[in-house]
């Protein structure tokens, strides 16, 4: 955009300049003569084009410079019709007002307004092509805008599928990582050993767990009651692994079931938690999952450990936050820290409509 900008002035300019000279020529044909001296070096040649190229330049810049302001203030792509609109008209009001007050003023400077004063009929062919201007400048800033727009959404749009893609293939690795199987076959022995019933339950829940990644691996979006499906057979097995040191805590009106989430969020939150806070039957690490207006909210107790696992090489929170904001998320992920929680907010996505399929 800024390459193109350049070019643009240094083109523009000088043809701008040129026609801004020729409208003079035409408004006051006596004065620089039957036909324009382009060669001349007369004082009136030289301030017409002089004048020309102040309207130019100064039409040019100020576009360029409301355009920028507007794109802070007033994103085209947000609000487009009202956008277009105001640059649109606030561009032609300025050129059309400059090209009449350079006009008046070279009159005056060359004595035209002595016999007679200058109407603004008279100036009307520099008040067109300052309009002209604005919409040639406001048509291709907003062209261009555009443009960039679009490939900045494309890239966005890609970098998100490949965030996309790295949480899903992290999320299979973590169910396929031995330390994960060798904990989930441990468990299940002891459970096997214990009550065959719930071994049965435990497997069931840890199919639960493989046939989610399998299912929504190429997911952009999930519905949370699905999302919902694979955090309760993920917390089963932990609960089965600590029965005693972890509690859990579910408040999600079946209403906000069919809301959106990215797929493997929760349960990648309620890893965290686990991985980074002690599980101890004397100091249970509680967890709580709810939702609180448009935002579903994973909290747990501070239970640090005397020594911290090292950071992840995976997908972290930073991911998350990543992953959500390219996703398009109204708001950003809010992670908190206090005494009591250790809190993460995740935007519900806009979208989901209707009630969500039960997914167990």
């Amino acid at each position: 955009m800024t390459k193109f900008l350049r070019w643009f002035r240094r083109l523009g300019i000088p043809v701008v300049g040129l026609l801004f000279y020729g409208s003079l020529a035409i408004v006051y044909p006596e004065h620089l003569g039957e036909t324009p001296a382009w060669g001349s070096l007369r004082a009136d040649t030289l301030a017409a084009l002089a004048l020309g190229t102040l309207f130019a330049f100064f039409i040019f810049e100020a576009g360029i410079a409301l355009s920028r302001w507007l794109d802070r203030h007033m994103a085209w792509q947000q609000q487009p019709l009202r956008r277009v609109g105001l640059q649109v008209g606030l561009q032609a009001g300025g050129a059309a007002a400059l090209a009449a007050g350079l006009g008046a003023a070279f009159a005056h400077a060359a004595g035209y307004d002595r016999a007679a004063p200058v109407l603004f009929v008279d100036l009307l062919p520099l008040t067109l092509l300052g309009l002209l201007t604005a919409f040639l400048l406001a048509g291709v800033y907003v062209g261009a805008s555009f443009f960039a727009y679009w490939q900045a959404e494309v890239h966005t749009r890609e970098a998100a599928q490949r965030q996309v893609l790295e949480a899903q293939v992290h999320a299979l690795q973590q169910q396929l990582d031995p330390h994960f199987l060798f904990n989930t076959l441990s468990t299940l022995t002891a459970v096997i050993e214990d009550s065959p019933p719930r071994a049965v339950t435990f497997v069931q829940r840890l199919a639960t767990v493989y046939r989610y990644v399998l299912q929504h691996r190429h997911a952009a979006r999930v519905p949370l009651g699905t999302e919902l499906g694979l955090v309760k057979a993920y917390l089963y097995l932990l609960q089965t692994r600590y029965p005693e040191g972890l509690e859990v805590e579910l408040a999600i009106p079946e209403t906000q079931h069919a809301r959106l989430v990215l797929p493997m969020v929760g349960q990648l939150l309620v890893e965290n938690a686990v991985k980074h806070n002690r599980i101890e039957p004397d100091e249970p690490l509680l967890i709580r999952i709810r939702t609180e207006g448009d935002w579903l909210v994973v909290e747990n107790t501070p239970r640090p450990l005397a020594h911290p696992a090292p950071a992840s090489t995976g997908v972290g929170l930073r991911n998350v936050q990543q992953r959500y904001e390219a996703a398009g998320a109204t708001q950003p992920v809010r992670i908190e820290r206090t005494p009591e929680w250790f809190r993460v907010s995740l935007p519900l996505l806009p979208g989901g409509a209707g009630r969500a399929a039960a997914w167990k």
